[in-house]
């Protein structure tokens, strides 16, 4: 009953349906409805925040440009002798380049940034030299690197969802174990 309740839970997405059920197989429903239930509350946050965005009339990107430089990377140039300010995602708001997109690690939130800080007068927190060779530039990458780096990328991704959705559920079996009288049989 408990697995049908799960199932019953997402009937309005077949693909997550199809998952859990393959995942049953396995044993692994537990793990897979978290996993689905953390998806699902993602999105909705991002679809949130997306809304947050468009009401307050901030440009909405998928990713950050290359080229766009993250407001905690920049500050507002100052004259001989004053201190830079930090520039905060308000006072950003009147700049041509404020842009920003939903990133972050677990749960979802907003990342400003500025298009072209050069062209629009900030300044970087940690002005360094830049590094000489072209591989910085993403252009100058060969396809097969960037594929690889790319698929690279989706893996941590990938690992770092399982993690999350693994815990929940590892805590329930810790808890149901530890509540036992006597210990199991083997």
């Amino acid at each position: 009953m408990d697995e049908l309740a799960a199932l019953a839970e997402f009937d309005d997405d077949p693909e997550a349906v199809a998952r859990i059920t393959a995942a049953a197989q396995y044993r692994r429903l537990d793990y897979q409805v978290q996993y689905e239930r953390n998806e699902r509350a993602n999105a909705a946050e991002r679809d949130r925040l997306r809304a947050e965005l468009e009401a307050a009339g901030v440009t909405y990107t998928e990713e950050q440009p290359y080229g766009a430089i993250g407001l905690s990377m920049l500050v507002e140039p100052a004259d001989e002798g004053e201190e830079r300010g930090e520039i905060t995602p308000q006072a950003h708001a009147d700049c041509p380049g404020h842009a920003a997109y939903i990133g972050g690690y677990g749960t979802p939130r907003i990342i400003y940034y500025c298009a072209d800080p050069e062209t629009y007068g900030h300044g970087y927190r940690y002005p360094a030299k830049l590094p000489s060779s072209q591989t910085s530039n993403p252009d100058a990458r060969t396809e097969e690197a960037n594929a690889a780096a790319t698929q690279a990328r989706r893996l941590v991704i990938l690992g770092n969802k399982a993690w999350k959705a693994a815990g929940p559920v590892r805590h329930a079996c810790l808890t149901a174990f530890l509540a036992r009288k006597t210990a199991p049989r083997n």
